[in-house]
């Protein structure tokens, strides 16, 4: 019975004359109506009673005017969009502003912003993201409104474009925005506490250095006074005895470098939804910015390109730009991305359990690599021995953290976050 049901539906769905439709489409669009109907009244005019004529004249009039005054509109106005920050993270709101000229001495209506703010996978990239009010001649009108973005990158996504069909919306004129400052939208992050501890070879991230003179850290030494030098650090006692300034060498800070690798590959994996790749950067950029704020020198590796985000706020836009902007048209191989050793960076592989066991190829000799795994559908080691892959199912339990995405991704990891800040990791 269901086969039948699916042939009988699958009969009714068919197209059987495709070469039709470029006839056909233009019927979908209000005016293709008024044609039809003006032409048959045509028709019964000329053939049956004249009187029909008028109704045709009627429906040629309405459309000529349907078209024409949209037109006719649009070209006497002008328009600017902006924001009012330059950076904004998934789900905050932004105010948007946007400035309509109108030259002409009559008032325009029916005003439609379209495109640039919402994503064609969502299946509303045709909805309009704001609509206007009355524009009065001869006048500039200031708009504003709330804007969220749904989802990381640059907006607007396209040109957007100011659209009306006033006063019968049978054809729609639409005239480009200006776009006068972008707005870049990071990644969402999940609100991390600390750094859990490390233990193994790469003991801390952030410890003094002794063979380096700075500012922490315990006295090295003593030496003149040099210009420049803060008073804190004079060694008062040490000038009294030497009748000048002496002050204090302390130690420097090391700084721990950290390696975080975005596996791209991931995003082209067979049934890989975008949402799913979405959650990945989102781990990527989480656990970047938490490393970040404890002042690590974090390296992020994308595809075929470095951002080193260093310790300040010019860094960190320069990481999660780098995230917000990614477009899956790179490199993707596991090769790319080149761990060295001498470094002592630690790395940190955000993947998923079918490439964890590639990547664990790559690094079998480093002690240094932790490996962040996003299990999209809950499949875990379970699923790996249904599809024969042992070595998935192996890599997947050495995990040091797998993240259960069928829940939250980001609470997920703040709750496995947690758990390894009170437990710690060992090298796998």
């Amino acid at each position: 019975m269901v086969h039948c049901v699916e042939r009988l539906a699958s009969f009714l769905n068919h197209d059987f004359c495709p070469w039709a439709n470029r006839y056909v489409y233009w019927l979908k669009q209000p005016v293709g109506w008024f044609a039809l109907g003006a032409a048959a009244a045509l028709v019964i005019g000329i053939s049956v009673a004249p009187q029909a004529l008028i109704v045709c004249a009627a429906l040629i009039a309405v459309a000529l005017i349907g078209i024409a005054w949209p037109r006719i509109a649009m070209r006497a106005v002008s328009c600017s969009l902006s924001f009012d920050r330059p950076r904004a993270t998934e789900g905050s709101v932004v105010r948007v502003r946007i400035a309509v000229s109108n030259r002409w001495p009559w008032p325009l209506w029916g005003l439609m912003v379209e495109r640039g703010f919402f994503l064609p996978a969502d299946g509303e990239d045709s909805k309009p993201a704001a609509s206007l009010a009355r524009v009065a001649g001869w006048s500039r009108t200031v708009f504003e409104w709330e804007f969220c973005p749904p989802r990381r990158g640059r907006y607007p996504l396209e040109t957007p474009r100011l659209a009306t069909g006033f006063p019968f919306g049978l054809w729609q004129a639409q005239a480009e925005i200006d776009v006068e400052d972008e707005l870049l939208v990071w990644p969402r992050t999940a609100c991390l506490q600390s750094i859990p501890p490390i233990l193994g070879e790469s003991l801390s991230i952030a410890a003094a250095h002794s063979r380096h003179v700075g500012d922490e850290g315990d006295v090295t030494g003593l030496r003149p006074f040099r210009h420049g030098d803060s008073l804190r650090h004079v060694h008062w006692s040490q000038t009294a005895r030497h009748d000048r300034l002496v002050v204090c060498e302390r130690q420097a800070s090391a700084r721990r470098r950290v390696q975080l690798i975005f596996d791209t590959g991931a995003e082209r994996q067979p049934g890989r939804s975008s949402e799913a790749c979405e959650n990945l950067i989102r781990v990527v950029a989480s656990i970047g910015r938490q490393f970040h704020s404890h002042h690590a020198d974090t390296q992020l590796c994308l595809g075929d390109r470095f951002v080193l985000a260093n310790p300040g706020e010019q860094g960190l836009k320069r990481m999660m730009d780098a995230l917000a902007v990614w477009s899956p048209d790179g490199k993707c191989e596991c090769e790319t991305c080149r761990h060295d050793g001498a470094d002592r960076a630690l790395a940190f592989v955000v993947t998923t359990p079918a490439r964890v066991a590639e990547w664990r190829c790559k690094f079998q000799r480093d002690r240094d690599t932790q490996f962040v795994v996003l299990d999209a559908y809950g499949e875990g080691p379970k699923a790996a021995v249904a599809r024969q892959q042992p070595d998935d199912c192996s890599s997947l339990r050495r995990a040091c953290l797998v993240i259960d995405g069928r829940e939250d991704p980001l609470m997920s990891l703040t709750r496995r976050w947690e758990q390894l800040c009170h437990d710690g990791w060992s090298h796998n």
